[in-house]
């Protein structure tokens, strides 16, 4: 059994991407590990900041102007780093899906007529390609009756969506008409891009568990925060991009292969427990 702790990165309306990540983690031996390893990232926080940061927030330890105070860039910048190494380091596969904000959703006024604002609709699309990425994880890698279980902040304007996006892996989307680009990878080798008509998640459940901030049981949701934080930045190639992706994934991205509107991908690293 698994659990797949997702957060996201680049909700405002300003934004030129929506990132949402999914850490993976084996729910017994694995989860214990990477529990003791963010509490103990949290103990790497000053005392002096600690008040204004009682939970991992990528985006308050960056922004906030009462932390800077206390904490200086560069060291605020290295623990973010050593958060985003935490699922490299212990073998974590981490899951992505993005959109980019000004590619075309579709049709819109349908969307406003049954209450889906554009914002949402494109943070339900980056949501799906997380968890499809992870659902292909666990079909390449585990047993075919082994359990994905998702857990998420508990945000009631996504609570409805992101339960509908599980449901509709889990009976099937159709992909027909849908056009997947060459990556990289595919022009070197030669070969054509990976087509889908038809996707199904066979492993991932649908009861999601949404969690409140500070909730033990959403630990590692810290994780998958700063790590939604480090790809925004990447993606939206902001300061410090390069540097924030490169702690997490071992290497910089080619950043051709996410110029396209909607993208998804899964990374997996060696396990020091052998999984």
């Amino acid at each position: 059994m698994y659990y797949i702790y997702m957060d996201e990165a680049g909700q405002a309306a300003n934004e030129p991407v929506t990132i949402v990540t999914g850490i993976i983690v084996e729910a017994f031996q694995q989860h214990r590990i990477a529990e003791e390893a963010i509490f103990q990232a949290m103990d790497m926080i000053p005392a002096a900041a600690r008040s204004r940061v009682p939970w991992i927030s990528a985006r308050k330890i960056w922004n906030d102007p009462d932390i800077r105070e206390h904490w200086p860039a560069h060291e605020r910048r290295e623990f973010l780093k050593h958060v985003l190494e935490i699922p490299r380091k212990l073998g974590l596969p981490i899951a992505i899906g993005k959109t980019r904000r000004d590619a075309s959703t579709g049709n819109i006024p349908a969307l406003a007529k049954v209450g889906i604002r554009e914002d949402h609709f494109q943070h339900f699309l980056a949501f799906k390609e997380c968890l499809w990425s992870a659902e292909r994880f666990l079909s390449a890698n585990t047993s075919p009756s082994c359990q994905g279980w998702v857990r998420a902040e508990d945000v009631s304007e996504h609570k409805k969506l992101f339960s509908y996006g599980v449901e509709l892996l889990r009976i099937g989307e159709n992909m027909l008409g849908i056009e997947f680009a060459q990556t990289s990878e595919d022009r070197e080798l030669g070969r054509p891009a990976r087509q889908e008509s038809f996707r199904r998640a066979h492993h991932l459940q649908s009861e999601i568990l949404f969690l409140k901030k500070g909730d033990p049981r959403g630990a590692l949701l810290q994780i998958a925060d700063v790590c939604a934080f480090g790809f925004r930045r990447y993606l939206a190639e902001l300061s410090y991009g390069v540097d924030l992706c490169t702690a997490m994934l071992g290497n910089e991205l080619n950043m051709e292969d996410w110029k396209g509107p909607r993208s998804g991908c899964v990374w997996t690293f060696h396990s020091p427990l052998g999984r």
